[in-house]
């Protein structure tokens, strides 16, 4: 979903969403976390840079800005849980009723996106029958 240009960023919600950021720096492309002072990568172009953004948007969610280098916000979307699923469905990840539910309960904690991952790899694979 293209966004308008020149926009500016809307504040981040508290509901524990995330924004990542691909902005200009140093001659090439930096992903970072909106407030976060120290980027999570740096790439040379800035497709690199979208590209390496929207997989991390795809194991946590959130919303990612591209910032072109005139300074202007210049693409947005966001990826959220029901997004997250149908890719996760695509890739051929089933969630079960009960992973539904951690994830739903998980999503109104109010914790963070780091904490909510951390909590759900930690989690033991149950046994199938």
């Amino acid at each position: 979903m293209s966004e308008k240009r020149g926009s500016k960023p809307q504040p981040v919600s508290s509901s524990g969403s995330s924004r990542v950021l691909v902005t200009p720096a140093n001659g090439g492309w930096q992903v970072k976390r909106d407030g976060a002072v120290r980027a999570m990568g740096v790439f040379s172009t800035q497709g690199e840079a979208t590209r390496a953004a929207k997989a991390q948007l795809r194991t946590s969610g959130g919303e990612l800005r591209v910032q072109g280098s005139n300074g202007r916000w210049v693409e947005s979307f966001t990826l959220g849980q029901k997004a997250m699923t149908k890719v996760s469905a695509v890739e051929g990840i089933r969630f079960t009723p009960a992973m539904k539910r951690k994830m739903k309960a998980l999503g109104a904690s109010g914790l963070t996106i780091e904490d909510r991952r951390r909590i759900l790899k930690a989690a033991p694979p149950k046994a199938r029958s």
